[in-house]
């Protein structure tokens, strides 16, 4: 009688944990199989068929067509690149007073210069009789066709 005792009891606990494991294994699916549902609705959102197929296809040629854009601008950003080390993006100024006679520092040089160093350098001399101008090109740093004063190397360096 005992022995029936034990069994019936541990059988009805035994049945009781399955029952409790199955409960929680259905419960696990479940929330597995909604989450999947509402992945896939977001998935054909705005889509007049639910075809798996041509989602997919759409979705790949959106890829292509980005990965041609990308490319298409990598392109237009290097040639962009390429022309803007050609403007002038170094800019120098120094004023001085090359007379003794005048007053203030009302003389000047002005030097404009590319990525490689290579531009013009504008200089403003200032008198009592006038105001003369000249214009040097320099390339990489160095006068072209006449050298540098000592002002216009420092307003060079300046713009470097």
């Amino acid at each position: 009688m005992r022995i029936q005792m034990l069994s019936i009891f541990f059988n009805a606990y035994s049945f009781l944990g399955i029952t409790i494991v199955f409960i929680v294994w259905f419960g696990w699916i479940t929330f597995l199989t909604l989450k999947n549902q509402r992945l896939f609705q977001s998935f054909f959102t705005g889509r007049e068929k639910n075809n798996i197929q041509e989602a997919i296809n759409k979705i790949l040629a959106d890829i292509k067509k980005g990965q041609e854009e990308l490319l298409a601008l990598k392109e237009n950003f290097s040639s962009l690149d390429k022309e803007g080390k050609k403007h002038y993006q170094k800019i120098g100024l120094y004023r001085f007073n090359p007379f003794k006679d005048t007053g203030g520092e009302q003389s000047f040089i002005l030097a404009l210069l590319d990525e490689e160093n290579t531009g013009i350098v504008i200089s403003s001399l200032f008198s009592r009789t006038g105001n003369r101008w000249y214009v040097k090109q320099v390339k990489n740093g160095k006068g072209v066709d006449a050298q540098l004063s000592e002002e216009e190397n420092k307003t060079v360096e300046t713009a470097k």
